[in-house]
């Protein structure tokens, strides 16, 4: 009970400090916002335990439009801490204490998916971001426990197709002791405190994160291309 305690403690004070940090972005270069979020991003994966494998190999100055099986709200942890990137998360994450703010402050672009409007929205906002940062789009629409992966949704993969990017599936696949582990899961009516003290509790955990090849827009539609990075996705959770 005394080391939970002091982690639970330790990820307050870093919560803070990021929190702190997130209220001068304005103000900074956006290669030192990136850096503060990786940094950030490290330091509570650390804390908490948590072992990053990635076959990851590209520069930081890339900009990418990914998207990505997902499980946990430590997903966002894990790919900052790699190559930060601006997210799209539900509304439910705005109203978070703290976080909900420090989201918000790094570019995170919150959408209701019930509304067409907020959808658009979403993508004249994704499109402007993409000038100056990578994009991570969870297709599946919600969180499950990592063993599968849920039909994805085509709506964003029309963004990529319109500015001639290139898609760039990633898989991510919690382990421990080589097996899998659904502690980081954030599924159902788990709430954060909770999610946290499962975490907390699981006391150490690999993620894996495999990313594919780049799949080409102009050789597929939006449904085509949604179908085959769920496929690729699939095709990483399959080998572990």
């Amino acid at each position: 009970m005394i080391k939970f305690t002091i982690k639970f403690i330790i990820i307050l004070i870093i919560i803070l400090i990021g929190f702190g940090v997130c209220l001068f972005f304005p103000l900074l270069k956006n290669s030192i916002r990136k850096k503060s979020i990786s940094l950030w991003s490290k330091s509570l994966l650390k804390v908490l335990s948590v072992n990053v494998h990635a076959n990851f190999n590209f520069s930081n100055d890339e900009k990418f439009f990914f998207v990505c099986n997902h499980i946990s709200w430590i997903d966002i942890l894990v790919i900052n801490s790699l190559h930060p990137s601006v997210f799209i998360a539900k509304n439910s994450v705005r109203k978070w204490p703290i976080i909900g703010l420090m989201s918000k402050l790094a570019g995170t672009i919150f959408l209701s998916r019930t509304s067409k409007r907020s959808l658009q929205d979403s993508f004249v906002k994704i499109k402007k971001s993409i000038e100056y940062s990578s994009i991570l789009v969870f297709p599946e629409s919600y969180a499950s426990i990592g063993r599968s992966v849920s039909r994805f949704h085509s709506n964003f993969f029309q963004v990529p197709i319109d500015l001639k990017i290139a898609v760039t599936p990633l898989s991510i696949q919690y382990l421990k002791n080589n097996k899998f582990t659904d502690a980081p899961a954030y599924v159902g009516r788990d709430n954060l405190i909770y999610s946290l003290y499962k975490v907390i509790k699981e006391d150490g955990f690999d993620v894996y994160v495999q990313f594919s090849k780049k799949l080409l827009p102009h050789e597929m539609n939006r449904k085509q291309l949604a179908a085959k990075a769920e496929e690729l996705i699939k095709s990483h959770l399959n080998q572990g």
